[in-house]
């Protein structure tokens, strides 16, 4: 007998044991037990209130042939589990309340099954119940659910008319089992859930990522979303009183007590809306894209090992760090610019089984994508994009079909996106060829490849510079204390000397020195040592005398040479040797130190060859677009060359018009099209190669093949779950994702408890924990099985301002973004002052009844800022966040109701939006005017929710690229205890009291470094050179600001001619490279598009060659002048 037969006989002779009982008596862990009982002996056992195991009456005895299935692969366990998983995450359930053939979807219960322990009889004591589940038996895309309490919702019809219907606020779900659908369900031994329908009916919300955010954060207030202990569950009358208390503005008809049902009239029968104390189980529909996913998931679980083994799934699912390959030398088309972190993103994408790139706002994560399209196509692989966002689908398909005059990636979907396909095939079948295509794309491709040369060159060679001048600054550090052992005059000198003088000086004195030392003397010599003993001493002696003006040029001192010489003075001699060794070790070093300071002085300056690699650059740019456009000009010519596929691709089409012609009307005829339709994907891939979709959307439009494309581009994936993702995982060869853990994550309403209950359930909390359902987003999944050389972080910020960027950079970003903001691209009200600007105001925050909240008296502020902002003639596009629901629509109702001409002008002229944040995820204002509504009376709920939403306010602040305005009461934020909030208002006034700093006027300088507002950022070289600068005739202005920058000194001739001086004292004696050289070269390059000279002086330099120095910046000023 094995141990499951062992634990139901154990359940037969004493029912109702714990699992810690039944642990206990067998010698197990709990989870070992539980695993057995949820799944070896799922449909005989069930669980009660109280948590006790019951063997099951008319339980269905397990085939053995399920049993093998169910214990197959993990794949076959992890779809098990996510389909679990999605049964229990519903995004809300509603039926009518009523109808005119009395065929209801629901059934009310007298009692409420999860208090009562009566469960097991719900199917058994009333036929309308046994009714429902066989429905459920007959349509497998419907499913049970209990709900407790109800809301009775009021509808509207088109035609007019009336209606109501029902939305539980809590549901329960049932324990399904596909393979046992002979068993009545069983409710599931979980906590309940909130029901989407009934909370977004109640908070009055129209986006749905805002209702989740908030039921999410309702869930945490009624303790349903941590994870709990076996029986120490919340009790639902508990939960129910909490819930009353933090809603009491909902409409609650009738006070709830689960343990005390309100009878009465039915609900069928009642005509006023609002909460009743009624449960009901009622049938659910599963959402469309949930179906499809399911779908596909089902079909997965056969699939062994041997074929999905072979995919990007497999490689995951095996759950070793994927292996590196290294290509940097790879050409590629960059027909957008690309810097350097994203000219890496796109190779390691091509190359690489599995890359992962995080991308903050404004790092050009959608060139990253465009390029790596292209450059894929170019190469001859496929490629599936897919998102969960519609929109970044929307934008990848216009980016990469707009840049050149064939597309090459169709947009997968509805029948707009079918008849966009089916226009890109017709153009692709009716272009003529040009048969001097060839030639033009060879001659291109070398041109390219001529290019992509020069621009590799240039890089070595500054990479040469930036190895040298790291070089010579750990040369540096090694000579620093011999600064000590010469005079600062002696130890410049030894720049100039002949190190090979005395060197051979060295060894001649060492030579005679032994010579002189009858203990290192030959044999034969120590015999006749007392006839040439006076010989030798007078030679060390006559040696030192010769050598004593050399010796002092590196400050030894030999006056014990004055001394008679014999075998006592000998010993001074050996001991002023080994001093003299250690002083040449220190000369050599000090040698090569200068000698490779002379060298990296005498170098190409790097801001010249900084320049030349951004020629260079929009050099390949341009040859790029001309080799994009001549390899689009050779499809026509390849589609001639192979008929069979042109016949393909023809076929491909007519059958495509015939989907588009409404034959989905005929289901049968509409799948035997769209089955050959599959069959022609392979061909068409071959000429659309790219192709995208969003990621709940592929079954049915793209065949389940394992690898049918080469890579597969996940964006936004901290978004996304990794349920959604299996089958996309399936179907590629290798992945990149894309994403930012610090913007919107991952959101489920399934909670932790329930997630661990199902991974133990499928065996799966022990190994598998991290494909977890309701924490792990696929960009956590991702980076747990990513090589670390395949991870790739974009820092460089191209989008906002820096006062606006800065924060987030701090705050969440850790300091590591590189802002490159081309500030003269930006459409800013006013450049006078900070980019942000705080129009502070005290209002009153009031609780809606649906439950968010608003602050009237900002929002009417917020109104005449943006009446304002119209009048005085601004050009930018224009957008409103705020966190709360609530007053977004306080705001767009005002606008709309007191100010039409205004609101009319804004959305018509300004790109104008008002909404939450998540509304704007990856969209982006030239101005974005914020408003935190916190203020007088904000409601604790409401600060609790800011506080477990920071990410919200990183995405808030960084959609406006020019200008952000708060409206709000600055006061209540800095006490407001939401830690960003408060760290926001500082930062804030810390932008203020820098603007009011001046810089320093010519006429103030004189020869002592003039007192600066930042001082701690000023290094003692910078005042050297400063003072050297002014005594040589030359007066510079320090801490000079430019844009973001603040110059070390900034020189400005009486022509205009500007020249930007730099000291490295922030990078003294720490490498050169990485960030730190990024950061400046984007600084150097940003300065000389903006019309200033670059003189990067080395702390060495300054320190050692200062007059070289001073001569340099006049030789600049000869030069300019000439």
């Amino acid at each position: 007998m094995d141990l499951s037969q062992e634990i139901i006989k154990a359940l037969q002779e004493k029912p109702g044991q714990k699992t810690h009982e039944l642990a206990r008596k067998f010698g197990l862990d709990r989870s070992a037990v539980h695993s057995i009982l949820y799944s070896d002996l799922r449909g005989m056992v069930y669980q009660d209130n109280e948590y006790r195991w019951w063997p099951r009456e008319g339980a269905v005895e397990e085939r053995p042939e399920q049993t093998a299935k169910q214990k197959n692969t993990i794949l076959n366990r992890l779809c098990r589990y996510y389909l679990d998983c999605l049964n229990q995450d519903q995004y809300g359930v509603s039926v009518y309340a009523a109808n005119k053939y009395g065929d209801l979807d629901y059934v009310e219960l007298a009692e409420m099954p999860v208090l009562t322990g009566n469960q097991h009889k719900i199917f058994m004591r009333d036929k309308n119940v046994s009714k429902l589940w066989e429905k459920t038996r007959r349509n497998k895309n419907l499913t049970l659910i209990l709900g407790y309490p109800v809301y009775l919702k009021k509808i509207y019809y088109r035609n007019g008319g009336e209606g109501f219907v029902v939305e539980p606020l809590f549901i329960f779900n049932f324990d399904e089992d596909p393979l046992k659908n002979r068993t009545k369900p069983v409710l599931a031994n979980d906590l309940p859930q909130l029901n989407f329908k009934a909370i977004k009916s109640l908070l009055g919300g129209s986006q749905e990522l805002n209702i989740i955010v908030e039921m999410v954060s309702l869930a945490e207030d009624l303790g349903l979303s941590n994870e709990l202990p076996e029986g120490d569950f919340p009790e639902l009358d508990k939960v129910m009183r909490c819930l009353r208390v933090l809603h009491n503005e909902w409409d609650w008809r009738e006070e709830p007590d689960p343990y005390n049902l309100s009878g009465g009239i039915p609900l069928k029968d009642l005509n006023q809306p609002g909460i009743y104390n009624r449960t009901i189980i009622m049938l659910a529909e599963r959402s469309p894209y949930t179906r499809g996913l399911e779908a596909e998931l089902v079909k997965l679980q056969s699939v062994p090992e041997s074929v999905y083994g072979q995919t990007a799934l497999g490689s995951w699912l095996r759950g070793n760090q994927l292996e590196s390959v290294d290509d940097q030398a790879m050409d590629l088309i960059e027909i957008l610019p690309l810097n350097q972190e994203q000219r890496r993103a796109v190779i390691q994408g091509l190359t690489n089984p599995l890359t992962v790139i995080t991308g903050p706002p404004g790092t050009g994560k959608s060139q990253v994508v465009t390029s790596l399209l292209i450059n894929a196509a170019w190469k001859g692989q496929s490629v599936l994009f897919a998102s969960k966002n519609n929109k970044a689908v929307d934008v990848v398909e216009q980016r990469v079909n707009g840049l050149g005059h064939y597309p090459i990636l169709i947009r997968h979907g509805s029948a707009e996106y079918q008849n966009k396909m089916a226009n890109h095939l017709s153009t692709l079948l009716s272009s003529a060829t040009n048969y001097d295509s060839l030639k033009e794309y060879e001659n291109t491709k070398e041109i390219h490849q001529q290019a992509y040369m020069r621009l590799r060159a240039l890089e070595d060679k500054i990479q040469q510079i930036v190895a040298l001048r790291n070089r010579v600054d750990h040369l540096e550090q090694q000579i620093e204390l011999l600064r000590y052992e010469f005079t600062p005059a002696t130890f410049s000198n030894l720049r100039y000397l002949n190190l090979d003088e005395i060197e051979d000086s060295f060894r001649v004195l060492l030579e005679l020195v032994t010579k002189a030392d009858q203990h290192q003397a030959r044999i034969w010599e120590r015999l006749i040592w007392k006839f040439i003993k006076n010989n030798r001493f007078n030679q060390v002696k006559d040696s030192f005398a010769e050598k004593k003006d050399l010796i002092k040029k590196i400050e030894l001192d030999v006056s014990f040479e004055t001394k008679a010489l014999d075998e006592e003075i000998l010993k001074d001699y050996k001991t002023f040797m080994d001093i003299f060794a250690r002083r040449l070790d220190g000369v050599r070093a000090i040698k090569e130190y200068y000698d490779s300071l002379s060298k990296l002085s005498a170098s190409v300056s790097l801001e010249k060859l900084e320049w030349d690699l951004v020629k260079t650059q929009e050099e390949v740019q341009k040859i790029s677009e001309n080799l994009w456009h001549s390899w689009l000009d050779l499809l026509p010519k390849r589609l001639s060359s192979l008929p069979a596929d042109r016949e393909a691709l023809n076929q491909f089409n007519s059958l495509l018009g015939m989907v588009l012609d409404n034959l989905e009307e005929d289901n049968k005829l509409a799948g035997r099209v769209r089955s050959q339709l599959s069959k022609l994907f392979s061909v068409l891939k071959k000429y659309l190669p790219c192709w995208a979709i969003t990621s709940l959307s592929t079954h049915g439009r793209i065949p389940l093949e394992p690898g049918f494309f080469d890579l597969l581009v996940i964006d936004e994936a901290s978004q996304c779950d990794i349920a959604s993702v299996i089958p996309l995982l399936y179907r590629a060869k290798r992945v990149v994702v894309i994403g930012d853990p610090n913007q919107l994550s991952h959101i489920s309403s399934l909670s932790v408890n329930q997630d661990t209950q199902l991974l133990t359930k499928h065996g799966l909390i022990d190994s598998y924990a991290t494909w977890g359902y309701s924490k792990n987003s696929l960009f956590d999944r991702a980076l747990g099985v990513c090589h670390s050389d395949n991870i790739v972080n974009l820092l460089e910020h191209h989008r906002s301002h820096a006062d606006i960027i800065e924060f987030s950079n701090t705050h969440f970003y850790e300091g590591q973004l590189r802002i490159a903001t081309h500030y003269r691209k930006l459409r800013r009200p006013t450049t006078a002052g900070p980019a942000i600007r705080w129009v502070d105001l005290c209002g009153t925050v009031k609780r809606l009844r649906e439950g968010s909240i608003c602050n009237k008296k900002e929002a009417q502020a917020l109104v005449m800022e943006l009446k304002r902002l119209v009048s005085q003639g601004y050009e930018g596009t224009i957008g409103v966040v705020t966190p709360f629901r609530g007053q977004a629509h306080y705001i767009r109702e005002l606008l709309h109701k007191d100010y039409s001409e205004l609101e009319k002008e804004l959305i018509t002229k300004f790109d104008f939006e008002a909404d939450t944040v998540h509304k704007f995820q990856g969209d982006e204002r030239d101005l974005i005017l914020f408003s935190p509504v916190v203020s007088l009376n904000c409601p604790d709920s409401s600060l609790r929710f800011l506080r477990r939403t920071g990410n919200l306010f990183n995405v808030a602040i960084t959609r406006a690229r020019a200008a952000l305005i708060v409206i709000g009461d600055r006061q209540s934020i800095l006490q407001c205890d939401v830690n960003y909030l408060v760290e926001f208002a500082k930062y804030v006034g810390s932008l203020e009291k820098k603007a009011e700093e001046k810089p320093i006027k010519i006429d103030q300088l004189g020869p002592v470094y003039p007192d600066v507002f930042n001082p701690e950022q000023v290094s003692d070289w910078e005042r050297i050179l400063y003072q050297a600068l002014y005594k040589a005739g030359i007066k510079t202005i320090p801490q000079y600001p430019v844009e973001k920058y603040r110059l070390d000194l900034a020189l400005i001739t009486e022509n205009g001619r500007r020249l930007d001086i730099e000291v490295d004292g922030e990078r003294y004696h720490r490498d050169w490279n990485g960030d730190l050289c990024q950061r400046d070269r984007l600084r150097n390059c940003r300065l000389q598009e903006y019309g200033w000279d670059v003189l990067r002086f080395w702390v060495y330099e300054v320190r050692d060659d200062l007059e070289g120095c001073v001569q340099r910046v006049k030789d600049w000023l000869e030069k300019k002048n000439a």
